[in-house]
């Protein structure tokens, strides 16, 4: 009988720690991947934001915001939509003012040094970013994968709630 519950025994507690292992490693993933998508999310989101920062300090008349949105691609046509939209409901509510604030920032001015990662949740696809000479300013970006490659879905007050 002892020849038999010894083996026996030996098996289980194998199996138990193959299983936890399983367990852990499983986790590991997870932790891995969900660092990994907020890395690459918050690339795209800051890629976006400072990238916008420098078209805000370096404006070229030639480009409006629309033809700067336009001709990005990361950036969803679902967001672009948007953006005309709340551009255009503005100048027919006030032809002279406009909207009276930039959507992107929902803010009036910007931080001149650019932005920098406040925090990221890869389940809501949300990036917040801070200003760097500005921590107290910040932005919420929500970004969407199409294709393998994240792109902006909201931002400011653009497709954001």
């Amino acid at each position: 009988m002892k020849n038999f519950i010894f083996p026996l025994l030996v098996i289980v507690l194998s199996a138990c720690q193959t299983n936890s292992n399983t367990e852990q490693t499983e986790q590991e993933i997870l932790v891995t991947e969900e660092k990994t998508t907020c890395e690459n999310m918050t690339d795209a989101a800051l890629n976006f934001m400072n990238d916008y920062v420098d078209y805000c300090l370096n404006p070229q008349p030639e480009t409006g915001l629309t033809a700067w949105i336009d001709q990005r691609k990361d950036v969803t046509t679902h967001f672009k939509d948007e953006l005309n939209t709340i551009l255009r409901e503005a100048i027919e509510n006030d032809p002279e003012m406009g909207l009276g604030f930039d959507p992107l920032l929902n803010a009036q001015d910007c931080p001149e040094k650019g932005f920098e990662l406040f925090s990221c949740d890869s389940t809501s696809k949300l990036v917040e970013v801070s200003g760097i000479d500005y921590p107290e300013f910040k932005v919420n970006i929500s970004l969407l994968q199409e294709n393998n490659i994240w792109k902006i879905e909201g931002c400011g007050v653009v497709n954001i709630f």
